[in-house]
């Protein structure tokens, strides 16, 4: 008998247990999964951007800036309640500033320019983007779509006396978030 009673209350015990974690909330997720939301354009898709070649004497301390690119995403064929689209930049983020995109790896003469990074700005060529950050936004006429307009610059992450020339490429991807 001892031996159903102890059975009993170890059995009634765990089914006891789960009760203890009670829920103090709930969180509800809302959103919609999409065939296509806008439609990036061929020559936006994969492009090139020429910084120009600059001078390391331009850069006297961190945060300094040199050389200037545009960058233009054209969207189009967007679904008519799309009305914003922003950018995530993403890469390899430079040593000494992770927000900005590092320069590609090389040796001898493609050897990377040291305590140089590429930074991306909105369309005000001010505002920083950071890496693996989503951009401002930009308004957007569906189903027209439009373009995002943003500019890279080298950015040094050092003082002068810790730069060193070199190549000064870099390799970003970008991904499009809507309202």
């Amino acid at each position: 008998m001892r031996i159903k009673i102890l059975a009993l209350a170890i059995a009634t015990t765990s089914m006891l247990a789960p009760m203890a974690n009670a829920a103090d909330g709930t969180i509800n997720f809302t959103g919609s999964i999409r065939d296509t939301a806008c439609v990036v354009d061929a020559g936006s898709a994969t492009q090139t951007v020429p910084l120009g070649m600059v001078s390391k004497s331009g850069f006297a301390s961190a945060g300094d800036v040199s050389g200037v690119g545009k960058i233009t995403i054209t969207i189009a064929s967007c679904d008519t309640d799309i009305t914003r689209a922003a950018v995530r930049f993403d890469g390899p983020r430079a040593a000494g500033d992770t927000r900005l995109l590092a320069l590609t790896p090389g040796t001898g003469v493609d050897a990377p320019a040291i305590g140089i990074g590429i930074a991306i700005f909105e369309s005000d060529s001010t505002t920083l983007v950071p890496l693996g950050t989503k951009s401002a936004g930009t308004p957007i006429t569906p189903p027209a779509g439009g373009d995002l307009t943003f500019f890279a610059k080298y950015m040094s992450t050092t003082n002068l006396a810790g730069i060193t020339g070199g190549n000064g490429a870099g390799s970003a991807t970008f991904t499009l978030d809507y309202n």
